[in-house]
Formats: structure tokens, C-alpha cells, sequence
């Protein structure tokens, strides 16, 4: 596994976000392998969760720690400016998936994320099975 790899999880939100965001696309993890174990970042509108889960004899994280969601695969950018000290923002798990995967762009929503990483053919969308 490559330690640039990172899987982007779209999920469906809680509370307020099921009602205001498109369905399925109410909130994003960033799963992620350091070669031991995988950590899970989940971040939220007040704190910022990060899980190290163990590496699964099946070798398919998804089935055991997301059992939903859609799943983008990406390479991540090393991230090549200092955290937006200064700007007006509110911290969400978009900003904090846009600032990881080193995606300086103006984008506000889940669902307008993962269209951008589509259109520009930063990542390739995953099924359920990912590995053969």
C-alpha cells in the first residue's frame, strides 16, 4: 500500500446536515494506511476524531469500518500552504478534507467536493469491492 493513498468517504449526514445537504453526501472521513494500521479522520463541525483501527485479515478496511458510503481513491498532495490563518471559514469536515488532500479551492459542500475530484481526475471512484 502506498502511503500517499487515501480513500475519501462520503457518508450521509446527521442531524441539521440530512436536511440542508444532498442525500448521501451530508459528511466526509479520510481513511488512510501508514502501513501498520489504518487511521480514520473524522472531523466534525467541533472537534476533530482520529481513530487508528487494525489492519483487517481480510485486507478490506471498508467492510469492517465503513459499512457505507461512497468511496473515492486518491492520491493525496503533499499540502503546500500553511493552514489558512486569517480567512473567514467555518470548520467543517469539507475544509478539513479540502486542507489534507491539498485542494486549495473554495468549495463549501461534500457533494461539490466529490464532483470536483471527479471532474478533475484526482481520484477514481470505488465499489464495495476494492481489492481481488
Amino acid at each position: 500500500m502506498d502511503r500517499n493513498e487515501t480513500y475519501v468517504i462520503f457518508k450521509e449526514g446527521h442531524g441539521f446536515t440530512r436536511k440542508v445537504l444532498k442525500n448521501g453526501f451530508g459528511h466526509i472521513q479520510i481513511l488512510v494506511c501508514d502501513g501498520f494500521n489504518w487511521i480514520l479522520i473524522d472531523p466534525t463541525f467541533t472537534q476533530l476524531d482520529w481513530y487508528i483501527l487494525p489492519l483487517v485479515a481480510s485486507g478490506d478496511p471498508f467492510k469492517e469500518h465503513v459499512p457505507d458510503g461512497k468511496i473515492i481513491k486518491m492520491k493525496r498532495s503533499p499540502v503546500q500552504k500553511k493552514l489558512w490563518v486569517g480567512k473567514i471559514g467555518i470548520l467543517s469536515c469539507v475544509l478539513v478534507a479540502r486542507y489534507y488532500l491539498g485542494i486549495h479551492r473554495s468549495i463549501l459542500t461534500p457533494y461539490r467536493l466529490y464532483k470536483f475530484i471527479l471532474r478533475h481526475e484526482l481520484g477514481e471512484e470505488y465499489g464495495r469491492k476494492i481489492w481481488s
